[in-house]
Order: structure tokens, then C-alpha cells, then sequence
């Protein structure tokens, strides 16, 4: 079994030629072998799935051996399982596979997820592979690198479209460190994180400084509460959902341009392939023929000399009488053939120019 934080793609698949003429042809040994949980063959299998080798691209079916047991932490598997739920729409299945291929405990859950996300694409990129990764997603990257007010709206949108404890926590951080203490509280609950989560603590601790200090204030102004909206906080839900449509058609884009780009270029190198050996078998059928050939000639020049020395021996009674009745008989043999095969290639021309008027 291979180490479990072992890079096995750029070992084991270093280009998609190779790997599909490697398929082709074991791809009984690599499916057997898969089937029992060996790693590396489960890597392949998933990737003739995802590259629709021999077979329909299938994300589900490429994921199914990309998370077999044998595959557990391995980073690029979960690269390739993060990759198939994207495509998939699944982002919060995405994300948890991307930022589990990470092996830096500095970054955070979304920077470990970016980082991963731009190594798969740098390694499809080296084998030629299409770019067809969600552009919804990859412009929410983009805000989110850029920081400030941009990165607190790209987390807010990673959050919806997730919709998990590890994203709305990301943003709920984020307000917090805004002091947006409100905000925060709102999404660790959208989040469904646990009340105990230290980050509510900490939450309380600053909401009741803030008030003690309110309350210790000689200019603190008394205002009435009721009917006012100062501490009415606008829903994001509709904007969100907006947003995550978006999402979900740009992965529906990039499933089926990945589908209909990579099937093509397998399809292609399927093709030639084929076309390379049945040209081979073409020409190693013709080399059979022309040895046959060749043999039957040397045997029927054989007996016509054999015939020829025969028949000079016993009508003049010498060794030479028979080379000279050989030599003859060859003669008289090649000349016959010299005519006949003439004859023959001269029909074949003429056939083949008829061939050509009537076009």
C-alpha cells in the first residue's frame, strides 16, 4: 500500500497518451487490481472515468475509487475527489477535499482550499487537460485574494454556496475581527456551530466590555428601542441564493465542457491508435504474404530445375545434360512468370483507371 501523503498522479501519470495506451491494453489487470484496493490502480481507474476511457465520463463512478479506503488522506486523491464533487455541484464536499489534500497548518480552510484548488489545475494543465473548472467559483477566489471589503463578500459567498460549519465559520471570524459582533453570531448559527464554540465566548466577552463601557459613559444618550430599525440587520439570503444559482449553472458548464473536450482528445487518441495498428497488422500481413510467396516460388523453381536436371540426365546420360536441362526448364519457368505478373499488374492499372473516369 502506498504512503498515505504520497504523490502518486505525476509518478504513475505523466501523460494522457501513455496512460490511455496503458488502459487499452490492461485494463482487465488495472480494474482486478483496483477492485482489491490497491491504491495506485484505484487512482487509474478513477482517472478512466473521469477521462471516459473505453468508457462514459462518470464523476460519481470516477470519485467512487478515488475514495476507496486505500486512498484515505492520499493528497492527490482528494485533489481529484474534491475536482469530481465540484463538477458535481457539491461544494461543500469540494471544499473539505481540497483543504484536506493540504498539508499546511497555516493556512486556513479556504486558503488551503485555493491552494489545492490551483495544484490540480496546474498538474491537468501539464497533461494537456481542458481548464474547465467552475469560473463562478474561480472569480469568488479572485475577490477573496484581494482582501479588505472584497474577501469578506468572497466568504460570504463561499459560505452560501457551501452552507456548512467550516465556511460560515470562516465568516463569522471574519465579522468578528470586523467587529461586527452581530454578524458573526449570525452566521456561527447558520453554520449550526455548537454553542460552546469558543469563538461564541469570545463573542461575549467583547459585547459585554463594550457594554460595561457604555454603561461607565457620562455623554450616553437613552434611545427609545421599539419601532427602531438601527439594529435591523438586512437578510442576505436572497443575494445569496443568487448567487449560489450562479454557481450551480458555472458547474454545470464546466461538467459538460470537461465532459466534451476531454472525450474528443481520448477519442482522438483512441483513433489513431487504431488506426496505427491496423496499418501495423496491414503491413505485417503483407510481409506474411510476400515471405509466403517468396517460399512457394523457391519450392516450384525447386522442383522445375529438380524436373529439368532429372530430364536431361535420362535423355543424354551426363551431369551436365541435367544442369543444362535445369537451367532450361528455370528458364522457360521465370519467363512465364515474368509475362503473367506482367500481365496481371497490367489489368490491375487498367481496372484502376476505369476506376478513375467513372468518378
Amino acid at each position: 500500500m502506498l504512503n498515505k501523503n504520497h504523490y502518486i498522479m505525476e509518478k504513475y501519470i505523466t501523460s494522457v497518451k501513455d496512460f490511455v495506451l496503458e488502459t487499452l491494453s490492461e485494463f482487465s489487470l488495472i480494474k482486478t487490481s483496483a477492485d482489491r484496493g490497491d491504491a495506485e490502480s484505484c487512482v487509474k481507474m478513477g482517472m478512466v472515468y473521469l477521462l471516459g476511457i473505453k468508457k462514459e465520463i462518470d464523476f460519481m463512478k470516477a470519485a467512487h475509487y478515488f475514495s476507496n479506503p486505500s486512498l484515505t488522506n492520499n493528497k492527490d486523491a482528494n485533489r481529484l475527489l474534491a475536482f469530481t464533487a465540484e463538477c458535481e455541484g457539491d461544494y461543500s464536499k469540494a471544499f473539505q477535499n481540497y483543504a484536506r489534500a493540504s498539508s499546511s497548518e497555516k493556512d486556513s480552510y479556504i486558503d488551503a482550499t485555493i491552494k489545492e484548488r490551483k495544484q490540480l489545475q496546474s498538474y491537468f494543465k501539464k497533461l494537456e487537460l481542458p481548464d474547465t473548472f467552475n469560473k463562478e467559483l474561480s472569480v469568488i477566489f479572485s475577490d477573496y485574494a484581494k482582501g479588505k471589503a472584497s474577501r469578506i463578500g468572497a466568504c460570504m459567498k463561499i459560505a452560501a454556496i457551501c452552507n456548512d460549519e467550516p465556511t460560515c465559520y470562516e465568516v463569522a471570524k471574519i465579522m468578528y475581527d470586523s467587529n461586527d459582533y452581530i454578524s458573526a453570531i449570525q452566521w456561527l448559527q447558520r453554520g449550526n456551530i455548537d454553542s460552546n464554540n469558543s469563538l461564541y465566548t469570545s463573542i461575549n466577552v467583547k459585547i459585554t466590555k463594550s457594554l460595561n463601557n457604555c454603561g461607565n459613559s457620562n455623554d450616553i444618550q437613552i434611545i427609545e428601542l421599539e419601532n427602531n430599525h438601527l439594529m435591523d440587520v438586512e437578510d442576505p439570503t436572497p443575494f445569496l441564493e443568487t448567487v449560489k444559482e450562479a454557481c450551480n449553472q458555472g458547474s454545470k458548464k464546466a461538467s459538460d465542457d470537461w465532459k466534451d473536450k476531454t472525450k474528443k482528445r481520448i477519442d482522438t487518441i483512441i483513433r489513431v491508435q487504431e488506426e496505427l495498428e491496423e496499418k501495423q497488422r496491414l503491413e505485417a500481413e503483407a510481409e506474411d504474404e510476400a515471405r509466403e510467396k517468396k517460399r512457394k516460388a523457391i519450392i516450384m523453381a525447386s522442383v522445375f530445375g529438380l524436373a529439368g536436371f532429372i530430364l536431361g540426365v535420362v535423355v543424354e546420360g551426363t551431369f551436365m545434360s541435367g544442369i543444362k536441362g535445369a537451367v532450361g526448364i528455370l528458364f522457360w519457368y521465370f519467363l512465364i512468370k515474368w509475362y503473367l505478373n506482367r500481365k496481371k499488374d497490367n489489368n490491375r492499372k487498367k481496372k484502376n483507371r476505369n476506376r478513375k473516369r467513372k468518378k
